[in-house]
């Protein structure tokens, strides 16, 4: 008999009647697939786990309200990681290579290299300080880099941060409907230019828990010679477990595939 723990969740409780049976593939290469197939749930976890890592420094990195350029250097960064992510060795990137090693080479590709040559058209002169070009297979490497990182900021909250924004332009901007040509719209009124931000909802406040959560850390990595390695490695715990948390939920509202 299967004794489950009273603290255990209840969606887990599953009867030794109807215990999952193990999926076996068939055919060709059976084995390998079967075994691999075990590793799945892992990686999968594994992904969530990084994902929720990286949207936690990114948010922290850029801050409450990140101005253009600084946008523009996480992005670059961002990048540049995914596109080192991506080469293979068929891209000029020894997969023997270590991960700095990658990243350098991934840097010069996004940063001193132009976009290849299309076929028939005659291609431009290289700017100064340009070593080359790209080749196709290297340039779509740094665009699926740069697609990723489209994908990635509306959760960041940049692609939410820049539609509200365009929101407000438009509510603010007066209405010209029935004023007659040439006219100006009504000016704001008082309650109308003092009104009080948006209440904080549940997205804002999680997205704050995690944001501190990836500052306590960062502190306790910068100061880890002044500090107990107890803090540390209970700071290291915490933070483990809310970035878990939180991708659950987000998984769970649907806002990670």
């Amino acid at each position: 008999m299967t004794v489950i723990s009273k603290s255990a969740p209840k969606h887990i409780a599953t009867p030794a009647n109807k215990a999952i049976k193990p999926f076996a593939f068939k055919g060709r290469n059976a084995a390998l697939r079967t075994t691999a197939l075990a590793g799945v749930a892992s990686l999968a976890y594994a992904e969530g786990q990084s994902r929720a890592e990286t949207i936690a420094r990114l948010r922290f990195t850029l801050g409450a309200k990140p101005k253009a350029d600084e946008v523009e250097a996480v992005k670059l960064q961002y990048v540049i990681g995914r596109t080192a992510q991506r080469l293979t060795v068929a891209e000029g990137c020894d997969a023997a290579k270590s991960v700095a090693d990658r990243i350098a080479f991934a840097t010069q590709l996004v940063t001193l290299y132009a976009y290849p040559a299309k076929d028939g058209v005659a291609p431009r002169k290289l700017r100064k300080g340009q070593l080359g070009r790209r080749s196709p297979a290297q340039h779509k490497a740094v665009r699926a880099g740069e697609e990723a990182w489209s994908q990635l900021k509306a959760e960041v909250g940049l692609g939410t941060a820049q539609t509200q924004t365009e929101r407000n332009t438009k509510k603010r901007a007066p209405s010209m409907a029935g004023s007659g040509k040439g006219k100006k719209g009504a000016a704001p009124t008082h309650t109308e230019l003092v009104k009080p931000a948006a209440p904080l909802d549940a997205a804002d406040a999680c997205r704050h828990v995690t944001t501190q959560a990836g500052a306590l850390l960062a502190f306790c990595n910068k100061y880890a010679k002044l500090l107990p390695t107890e803090y540390g490695a209970s700071v290291k715990r915490f933070h483990g477990a809310i970035m878990q948390i939180d991708a659950d939920r987000r998984v769970a509202e649907g806002a990670i595939k």
